[in-house]
């Protein structure tokens, strides 16, 4: 595939709803992540669900894990937005 008409693809699914808004999930075992959803490459009709920690866990201090995990959504909102997937090489 040649990056023009990946690049095509990637805002096509922009417009077409390709992904899910990430979400904090607070788990009351205290793992937390930002969960998000995805289509799935192979069956465009499922969606597919990730989730990103990048090792905040440890944080005990509820605010400003809280902070921090925001700042992660914030992050993982922007890369989508960019028209990047996880499913992406």
């Amino acid at each position: 595939m040649k990056f023009k008409e990946y690049r095509a693809l990637a805002q096509a699914a922009r417009a077409t709803g390709q992904f899910k808004e990430p979400k904090i999930v607070r788990c009351k075992d205290g793992d937390w992540f930002v969960g998000y959803s995805c289509r799935d490459p192979s069956d465009p009709t499922k969606w597919r669900q990730y989730k990103e920690r990048a090792g905040l866990n440890y944080i005990k201090d509820i605010q400003e894990k809280e902070r921090a995990y925001e700042l992660l959504r914030v992050d993982v909102l922007n890369w989508l937005l960019a028209g990047n997937r996880p499913f992406d090489v």
